[in-house]
């Protein structure tokens, strides 16, 4: 819309003139067109290594402007970042920082290739999703078909609600990467799910009633219903072991438990 452009020009001339800036890149509904009148600007500021770490000390990694707004209740919402962290984020970016990029526009820079950089990250191609389908599966797998059932038995609230919650998510997940969605956020994981075009059977109204009422009949319900949608390529005397690889052995290897990837 008109007001945040105009927000966005004066934000990027006010950052054009310090020499610590390489680049700003517009992100959120209004890369994305699909800002509301009240929206914010969403922006990743590309810092200097140097300035970036002195960022870091201040605690100034993420932070708000509002005097560059230029309507009511406006404001630049500012994530900084580096070359260095947008090399990493392109190797190993987690799903939220990829998924923060799809769509994102370059509004200037000092670096030649950073609109390819920018389609690293948020494009990580289908070797990616392929794994993060088989963990999630494995992750389904467990909560549904072990914790879940453990909580009910041992009449467990906290563990009953735990693994219903970890099971929806996971199963969530999978499906998002079957379809090659990244992940947004825990905020928008229903919704996403709920828009993509394919779904398993009944999908919807089973989880919908298991977010209300956990019970493991239900859980197993909702696991079948996924089992039964494609062959995820995950066999069954697989799944114990990717499962303890990704979580509980995440720390020997070096990486994230899926669901904080």
């Amino acid at each position: 819309m008109r007001h945040q452009d105009e927000t966005l020009a004066v934000y990027a001339d006010e950052v054009r003139s310090d020499p610590d800036v390489l680049g700003l890149v517009l992100v959120g509904s209004l890369a994305r067109g699909t800002e509301r009148a009240d929206s914010d600007v969403d922006v990743y500021l590309v810092l200097a290594e140097a300035a970036f770490d002195r960022a870091r000390e201040r605690d100034r990694l993420s932070y708000i402007e509002t005097d560059v707004a230029t309507y009511d209740g406006g404001y630049v919402d500012v994530k900084v970042v580096s070359p260095t962290y947008l090399a990493a984020a392109a190797q190993r970016g987690d799903e939220p920082t990829r998924a923060s990029l799809v769509g994102a526009r370059v509004i200037w820079s000092r670096i030649a290739d950073l609109d390819a950089e920018v389609e690293r990250i948020s494009r990580p191609g289908p070797d990616f999703f392929r794994t993060r389908c088989a963990s999630f599966i494995a992750q389904m797998r467990l909560q549904g078909g072990y914790f879940l059932g453990r909580g009910e038995k041992r009449d467990d609230p906290y563990l009953t609600a735990w693994a219903s919650l970890h099971m929806i998510s996971a199963a969530d997940r999978a499906l998002l990467s079957h379809h090659g969605v990244l992940f947004r956020g825990h905020k928008y994981l229903r919704e996403m799910v709920a828009g993509l075009p394919e779904l398993p059977a009944d999908y919807g109204r089973l989880v919908d009633e298991q977010l209300r009422r956990p019970t493991a009949d239900r859980g197993l319900a909702i696991m079948r219903s996924v089992e039964e949608f494609r062959d995820w390529g995950v066999p069954g005397d697989a799944t114990l072991s990717r499962y303890i690889e990704d979580t509980e052995l995440a720390w020997l290897f070096g990486t994230l438990p899926p669901e904080y990837a």
